[in-house]
């Protein structure tokens, strides 16, 4: 089974997004030391990330088969709750820059909610399987080997009223330990694309 492993070098390819219920009501950064999912307390904050993974070498229209989010934690959740992963629906996603550049950008029509079975931290945190959303891109006319592209990690209820903060290295925090895609496809092949 060939692996291919790619790490991104560019701080901007993956980013943190909080929305806040008091002034400024929402915050951004492109080099948290983690990326981050739900809730949190004092004040109420609710947090999603994007994470850009680039050059997949994977031919336009190919036959996924599985494809996994892994995050490493950092800390630890008794009872995680609910998140939802999609993807940017675009042939080839951009870097990040700002708030407004996030949030304006498309989403994938498919998506995947992902109740993490554990949150321990030091542990390596493997999604259900998103090969819908990676198929979705992947099928684009556009798209290309070599693309890059972009996943999404929110709560699929925004809003406040937890303190399940649910938060992973990113490539600010450990560039060894940055998030990963895996995606595999109907001939036996494997790609790991690591942030």
């Amino acid at each position: 089974m060939a692996i291919i492993t790619k790490q991104v070098i560019a701080s901007p390819d993956d980013c943190v997004r909080v929305v806040i219920q008091i002034s400024p009501f929402f915050a951004f950064s492109l080099t948290n030391p983690e990326v981050k999912c739900l809730d949190f307390n004092n004040p109420q904050q609710d947090f999603q990330s994007g994470m850009r993974f680039t050059s997949l070498n994977i031919a336009q229209g190919t036959k996924i088969v599985q494809a996994f989010l892994e995050i490493s934690a950092t800390n630890t959740v008794a009872t995680p709750s609910e998140t939802k992963i999609e993807g940017e629906d675009v042939d080839s996603a951009a870097t990040f820059s700002t708030e407004a550049d996030y949030s304006g950008r498309s989403r994938t029509s498919a998506s995947v909610l992902w109740t993490p079975a554990s949150w321990v931290s030091g542990s390596l945190i493997r999604s259900i399987n998103i090969r819908t959303v990676i198929q979705e891109i992947i099928d684009r006319p556009g798209w290309s080997a070599l693309n890059d592209l972009v996943l999404f990690w929110s709560d699929p209820l925004p809003g406040f009223g937890g303190t399940n903060l649910l938060n992973g290295h990113s490539f600010d925090g450990s560039a060894a330990l940055a998030p990963k895609l895996i995606i595999s496809d109907a001939g036996g092949q494997m790609w790991v694309v690591q942030m």
